[in-house]
């Protein structure tokens, strides 16, 4: 939630500055970011260790059991390429003013935060796989959306107060659910394999095919496809309920 509010700060702060003195000062506007959190992190506390216990699951065992599931959070990544590389650029094409473009993206992350917050009292009534298909679901749904309606204001704010199923909600299980399946001294394996195969190769990928979809099909084709990623990604998340007989632990 807090990352969701300097993103938020940083839309709104940054974009207000660049429209004012240019794009001239981005570099020196980054670097300021990093030294602060430099700052911010040398600040932090140690955490006590706990006591090493033995861990019965070994990090072999642990992937044979994910395997679906890495795939899936793969698919949603890839979904996730059209919007992250193209829908400024998209929404431009379309006649938007940059001002209403960084509106919207500023009511996205409204909503994630708002989502965050109430995800604490969510998570414990509703088991993580149902959760899951949710997100996909109305992910494929918010890229529709963003594909057919989004020279249309009432549309396109529906779709990116979507952003709370698709990233909030999305992020929130999915890292509950990779915490599960890599157990005790497995559980920074577990959180790396995720960064990696989802928001690395599923992240890059999703805009490298954006990017191709572009040139090729047209300035909406690529948020089509994630629309279907998305849609995989929730097949895929119906079969593992099918499949994980424990679905509702």
């Amino acid at each position: 939630m807090w990352g969701s509010c300097g993103f938020l700060g940083a839309v709104l702060l940054a974009g207000a500055w660049f429209e004012h003195a240019g794009f001239a000062g981005f570099p020196t506007v980054l670097l300021a970011a990093l030294v602060a959190t430099a700052l911010a992190m040398l600040a932090l506390p140690e955490a006590p260790r706990a006591p090493v216990e033995h861990e019965p699951v070994s990090l072999r065992s642990a992937l044979s059991g994910v395997i679906g599931l890495f795939a899936v959070l793969l698919l949603m990544q890839l979904s996730f390429g059209p919007y992250y590389g193209f829908f400024s650029l998209f929404l431009g094409e379309l006649g938007w003013a940059p001002s209403a473009v960084g509106a919207l993206w500023a009511l996205a992350v409204v909503a994630e935060i708002v989502a965050f917050a109430l995800l604490p009292a969510w998570q414990p009534r509703v088991a993580p796989l149902v959760l899951l298909e949710l997100a996909c679901a109305l992910t494929a749904l918010r890229w529709l959306l963003t594909a057919l309606l989004a020279d249309r204001i009432a549309w396109l704010v529906v779709a990116q107060l979507l952003h709370f199923a698709s990233f909030a909600v999305y992020h929130a299980v999915t890292v509950r659910l990779v915490l599960g399946a890599f157990p005790g001294r497995l559980a920074g394996r577990g959180q790396a394999l995720h960064a990696t195969v989802a928001y690395g190769i599923g992240g890059a990928a999703g805009v490298a095919a954006s990017g191709w979809l572009w040139d090729a099909a047209g300035s909406s084709s690529p948020f089509l496809f994630g629309a279907a990623a998305a849609t995989l990604a929730w097949i895929g998340t119906v079969w593992l309920g099918r499949r994980w007989v424990t679905r509702s632990a």
